[in-house]
């Protein structure tokens, strides 16, 4: 069975342990009760799988270098800025 699970990052370079082959649905800032912000990733997954992996996300500002290796997952507005969120790609990883 598949479903859309949210994955905190909870920093702005971040390794999260999700199914493999997860695929990145959505991105965007979440305030929990601490009233923090927290950049959350949601991704569809397959429930019944038995395999995770690690995957490591970065995140960049506009007009700044993005590391080799990342690909585009997402991207959100704050305010004024638009922040995005790349991944290391699989074989980087």
């Amino acid at each position: 069975m598949r479903a859309v699970w949210k994955f905190p990052l909870g920093a702005y370079d971040a390794d999260v342990v999700m199914a493999a082959g997860a695929k990145i649905v959505h991105v965007a800032r979440q305030f929990p009760e601490s009233r923090d912000e927290v950049v959350t990733v949601w991704a569809e997954v397959d429930t019944d799988a038995r395999l995770t992996e690690t995957r490591h996300f970065s995140v960049v500002g506009t007009g700044h270098p993005i590391a080799e290796g990342y690909w585009h997952a997402g991207s959100w507005l704050h305010g004024d800025f638009v922040w995005h969120l790349y991944e290391a790609k699989a074989a980087d990883r």
